[in-house]
């Protein structure tokens, strides 16, 4: 609790016009997964992608490692994610998130978030890049750190009205691009140098 506190306090100075709400308030679904049971040969090899934490080494995967059959979904605890959903790690790899371009299962380290009418899912997947470090240090358990669906659901997020949300995410998005090139011209320069 005292962890969520720390969080909250560094929200004090938000602009008068905007709430802290939890997150939990402002999804209108958090959807867990599973694993097949590796017994079963006819669970895998199939066409439907299973994402892990593995997965999730950029932000947006262009494909999964491991693949699942439709009957592996039926049989186990696992679920199809809609293209383009907001999908973060709770139990390794706190704090990344990833939004994928297909439908894809997901294990039981992930969770889809779904946002509700309130809040534009970039400044969710930006929001939840901002609070990484605090998501890594708050995993207890002493052999693999994990964050509790109770403790996600009661993160604290600011809230812009969505209009805002969205100027924000533009705002970020075009600094980023900026940073990217600055980084092309570097490497650019670099290889100039060595020739």
């Amino acid at each position: 609790q005292m962890n969520i506190e720390t969080l909250a306090a560094r929200y004090q100075s938000i602009p008068s016009h905007w709430r802290l709400a939890q997150l939990g308030e402002v999804l209108s679904a958090i959807i867990g997964g599973g694993t097949p049971s590796r017994d079963d040969a006819s669970f895998w090899g199939g066409e439907i992608p299973w994402l892990t934490v593995k997965d999730m080494r950029t932000r947006r995967p262009a494909a999964a490692q491991e693949h699942i059959t439709a009957r592996a979904v039926r049989e186990s605890a696992t679920n199809i994610i809609p293209p383009d959903t907001v999908i973060t790690a709770t139990r390794v790899g706190l704090g990344k998130v990833v939004r994928v371009p297909f439908a894809s299962a997901i294990n039981q380290d992930l969770k889809a978030l779904i946002a509700g009418p309130e809040l534009d899912k970039s400044y969710l997947e930006y929001w939840i890049v901002s609070i990484a470090t605090f998501l890594e240090s708050i995993g207890s358990g002493t052999t693999v750190k994990g964050i509790r669906l109770e403790t996600l659901r009661q993160l604290p997020i600011p809230l812009a009205p969505i209009a805002e949300q969205r100027e924000i995410v533009a705002e970020l998005e075009k600094q980023f691009s900026r940073l990217d090139e600055a980084v092309a011209n570097l490497q650019r320069v670099k290889a100039n140098l060595k020739r």
